[in-house]
């Protein structure tokens, strides 16, 4: 039995050798502004124009987003409930699978066991499926994730699977992740690689090195790292108004997608999935801070990229790529390079692509998912079949 995881602005001011920034108001009139059309002694090169109207008004502006603020950070007025999450999440699943599925948390980690029968496999067996969120996100616990260093970074997610696997008890299993959940899983398997047989990353991100220090970055980005804001962020900071936010950014988003997307074809419900984005990033931010710890633009790695963990000299375990074939946001060819030079070393490697899809290859192409993905599985099966055959022959010649 396999068991496969799928885891206020100011302006300059010149006047020829002048400057005006000597200014005085007028005691008669507190909205009108004198400037003194003489050098000063001690010239300014901006200056501020407010009058009184203005300056209720900025006043009344701050006071707003302070008030507006604080009532989100203490989620005062956020309709986003963790049991509302659950029972979408359910209603998703018992839409696709009937009754052969069941939620639970494990080791603090959302969990949806699915009996794969293998049908589709063709092979009389039966695949143990477990669907796992990572640490901070969906179901699973939201603890505060501030990290001093990459190494705290990386534990938060690779320790937590690694209670969620003890918990369950698996000896060996395939850990499949995408998007950063693949990064995850890299780091996990170079951590714990005993406990794998195959690896499948799917879309991954932070495959390259970045070519930017923290400080050569755009200052909206460090802005937004300093103060932990994600792209979740929106749905919190909306507060009441953040419902109807997320599904008009969820149905943009399905605008841009193939025909053949899950939501476009009907097999997915618009509404119950616009309803599950919105409780599970209008929830307590955690381990959605990641995209800032571990991610820079072009979803190159700010820390170690996974091209320089997936090297002969260091990764032995058996491992499959898996992209989009149409605009994927993960770059394929850093992938595709990986692939090239474990399969020069004679190590088992694999580099696949699913068409019509693009980053969120399991919703843009179901079906020809599913396909990859087992056809993945089924090849290194098979690949290990013939090299023990090999090794058989080598040891009774």
């Amino acid at each position: 039995m396999t068991k496969l995881l799928l885891a206020v602005s100011l302006s300059p001011l010149e006047a020829g050798g002048y400057t005006r920034s000597c200014a005085a108001v007028d005691a008669l009139d507190a909205r009108s502004l004198g400037v003194a059309d003489v050098p000063c002694p001690n010239p300014v090169q901006y200056i501020a124009y407010c009058t009184v109207d203005s300056t209720i008004w900025f006043a009344a502006l701050v006071c707003f987003v302070s008030v507006w603020g604080s009532m989100s950070r203490l989620r005062l007025w956020l309709p986003a409930d963790e049991s509302v999450l659950h029972t979408v999440e359910h209603q998703i699943y018992e839409r696709f699978l009937g009754d052969g599925f069941s939620l639970s948390t494990v080791a603090g980690l959302g969990t949806v066991y699915v009996p794969y029968t293998g049908e589709q496999t063709k092979k009389p067996r039966t695949l143990v499926l477990y669907v796992v969120e990572w640490k901070g996100i969906g179901r699973s616990l939201r603890p505060v994730f501030k990290p001093k260093n990459a190494a705290e970074a990386d534990a938060f997610f690779v320790e937590s699977l690694e209670e969620w696997r003890e918990e369950l008890k698996l000896d060996k299993f395939i850990l499949c992740g995408h998007s950063m959940g693949a990064l995850y899983a890299t780091y996990y398997a170079a951590k714990y690689p005993k406990t794998l047989e195959h690896v499948i990353l799917v879309s991954p991100a932070v495959v390259h090195a970045s070519t930017l220090t923290h400080s050569e970055l755009p200052l909206s980005r460090r802005i937004a790292y300093a103060l932990h804001l994600t792209p979740m962020s929106a749905a919190r900071g909306m507060g009441p108004l953040g419902p109807r936010l997320v599904h008009w950014m969820v149905k943009k988003r399905v605008s841009w997608t193939p025909p053949s997307n899950a939501i476009r074809t009907g097999e997915l419900d618009f509404e119950l999935f616009a309803r599950y984005c919105y409780h599970n990033w209008a929830l307590k931010a955690s381990g959605d801070v990641a995209v800032h710890t571990h991610l820079h633009p072009g979803a190159a790695a700010r820390g170690t990229p996974l091209s320089e963990i997936i090297v002969p000299e260091k990764w032995a375990l058996p491992v499959t790529f898996v992209y989009g074939g149409g605009p994927d946001w993960m770059p394929k060819e850093h992938g595709e390079a990986v692939v090239e030079r474990l399969q020069n070393a004679n190590r088992y490697a694999s580099f696949r692509v699913v068409p019509l899809s693009g980053h969120q290859v399991f919703m843009d192409n179901p079906s020809a998912f599913n396909r990859v993905l087992i056809a993945a599985v089924q090849d290194w099966e098979l690949a290990s079949a013939d090299k023990v055959k090999v090794n058989q022959g080598l040891a009774s010649g």
